[in-house]
């Protein structure tokens, strides 16, 4: 039994109602197996999600359950489309620390004091 933060991952509670169960295989009535959850290798305490089985470089990391709903595609592109978007963000954050208008409305200083700087001058 494993212990995340001090919760146990084998309780009946945090676990909801997953256990091992028995169910028939064969055509026989007396051949059974016994079948289990196949966990995440990113979230080890959460099931595995069966649409992100055999994705490259997937960490098998879908603890909401968004590729059960929405089409693991459109969740790849989104992803993509948000990372660039990311990286432009930097990229202008970092263009801003090194080029600046000057005078006295574009005072030099960090992009981080520049907001509380504005805002005095607002009121």
């Amino acid at each position: 039994m494993a212990f995340v933060s001090g919760v146990s991952v084998g309780t009946k509670a945090f676990l909801g109602t997953a256990k091992t169960t028995r169910v028939p295989t064969g055509v026989a009535a007396g051949r059974r197996s016994t079948v289990t959850m196949v966990m995440s290798k990113s979230v080890p305490f959460l099931e595995q999600p069966k649409n992100c089985v055999g994705l490259p470089a997937s960490a098998e990391f879908d603890p909401l359950g968004f590729s059960n709903v929405i089409p693991i595609k459109f969740l790849q592109e989104a992803e993509i489309k948000h990372c660039r978007i990311c990286m432009l963000a930097v990229l202008g954050f970092l263009v801003q620390e090194v080029f600046t208008w000057g005078g006295t409305y574009f005072p030099k200083m960090a992009p981080v004091d520049a907001h509380g700087e504005f805002q005095r001058q607002c009121e």
